[in-house]
């Protein structure tokens, strides 16, 4: 069983990954159940992985996940990034296949064996539409690479409403047809792939799995329901939805981070915070995906001038952070475990070695 290193490596590794990416091992029958892996290893590990950087060095300009309002890649007074820590590749657009290619490597050194990619869907507003291109450069590449994916979708990218309210009247039905047009665009485009998540056999068999980060704006179970048995028609063919809060559908959940703190959140508290979700979890038995983090600490206050608070943190504890949440999730053995996150610089999530 390989196992997440990047907590304790001293040098970056440079390499490619090989021409021709592993094959997917033959298809089990599909489960009825959740079936906990076994307590000595660790489910399959997927890293949650940030679509949305932009960098142009022919015009000289960065995009706001790297600038916000105090950063500048090209400006030698100012900072480079909007973050506390820089990537050793310096600024990187997410549409660049070299960029990609060399973060799934590094993955795969490391042990793990996909992406859960945020996804913002396809409406043409915002940055989404960049967003989706440097999505599907990401797809290609991880089914070239062999290895295992998802989407975390973010619903409250179908309407502009104020945060966390869900659109009424003519704005609901626009955005429950958005929802669909979303939906049929994943899966004409990703689900044809075998190597989208599966709910069986380490992630390679049964129903496709996806993730929602919310729901935050379609909160009902009649917003989604109607969409989902539309384009799914085929049950066996319908996805499992793991939530954030358990709310859509069947209950379904995956773990994020836990209460965050301006002081920071002790390890003991991580850990409880751990232990609480996986009981809760098994007393219901339902599908879940844990969580392994290697630290919060993110930049929002200072790349906004004070204009946003932060968050919180979450320490690193030296590494025992990590650690934590690798051995919680070998003890409980959820169905799937996602490593939040290997690319969120702002939130200051991205594992790296302990200072």
């Amino acid at each position: 069983q390989a196992r997440l290193q990047l907590a304790s490596c001293q040098r970056p590794l440079f390499g490619m990954p090989d021409e021709d990416g592993a094959s997917p091992p033959s298809a089990a029958p599909p489960p009825s159940t959740p079936s906990p892996a076994p307590s000595s290893a660790l489910p399959p590990l997927l890293a949650h992985y940030m679509p949305w950087f932009r960098l142009d060095a022919a015009r000289r300009k960065a995009g706001w996940h790297w600038t916000m309002a105090c950063a500048d890649p090209f400006c030698d007074t100012k900072p480079r990034v909007a973050a506390h820590e820089t990537p050793l590749i310096g600024p990187y657009d997410s549409r660049d296949r070299r960029v990609v290619r060399l973060h799934l490597d590094l993955m795969r050194r490391c042990g793990i064996e996909g992406v859960v990619l945020n996804w913002y869907g396809t409406r043409r507003a915002k940055d989404f539409p960049q967003n989706l291109e440097a999505a599907d450069v990401i797809v290609e590449e991880v089914v070239a690479a062999g290895m295992l994916f998802t989407i975390c979708y973010e619903d409250w990218t179908v309407a502009d409403v104020p945060w966390g309210q869900r659109p009424e009247g003519e704005q609901l039905e626009d955005a429950t047809l958005q929802l669909r047009t979303d939906f049929e665009y994943v899966r004409d485009h990703y689900l044809r792939h075998p190597q989208f998540l599966r709910e069986g056999g380490r992630g390679r068999s049964g129903r496709p799995v996806l993730l929602v980060f919310g729901p935050r704006v379609l909160k009902e179970r009649g917003d989604w329901q109607g969409v989902e048995e539309a384009v799914f028609p085929e049950a066996a063919m319908r996805p499992v939805v793991l939530s954030l809060h358990g709310a859509w559908g069947d209950g379904h959940r995956f773990c994020w981070f836990p209460p965050l703190k301006a002081e920071g959140v002790t390890l003991d508290a991580a850990t409880e915070y751990l232990e609480k979700f996986y009981r809760r979890e098994r007393d219901g038995a339902k599908w879940t995906m844990g969580v392994a983090w290697p630290a919060f600490h993110d930049y929002y206050a200072e790349g906004s001038g004070g204009k946003q608070r932060s968050y919180g943190l979450l320490p690193c504890h030296e590494g025992r952070t990590l650690q934590a949440a690798l051995e919680a999730a070998r003890k409980h053995g959820p169905a799937f475990l996602q490593l939040a996150t290997w690319n969120d610089w702002q939130g200051g999530t991205a594992p790296g070695p302990p200072p």
